[in-house]
């Protein structure tokens, strides 16, 4: 079995992430020039731009870790 690539990888991270994902997120990605379909593709593992991925990445792991604060 190959060792997955970066983009796999990164795929199956924002997969990871969706149960913490709110609509809000969501909108506040489309406010940042991510489109609907791609924001949607990507969170369920059909991303096929690793330097989007890692954006999205970066964006919504930014958004839940500022929540956690929040919460804990």
């Amino acid at each position: 079995m190959s060792e997955k690539t970066q983009l796999e990888k990164a795929n199956e991270a924002l997969m990871e992430l969706r149960p913490n994902i709110t609509a809000t997120d969501r909108q506040e990605a489309l406010k940042r020039g991510f489109g609907i379909a791609t924001v949607k593709n990507y969170l369920i593992g059909k991303g096929s731009n690793l330097d989007t991925a890692v954006r999205l990445l970066q964006f919504f792991r930014k958004r839940i870790e500022d929540r956690e604060k929040l919460i804990a």
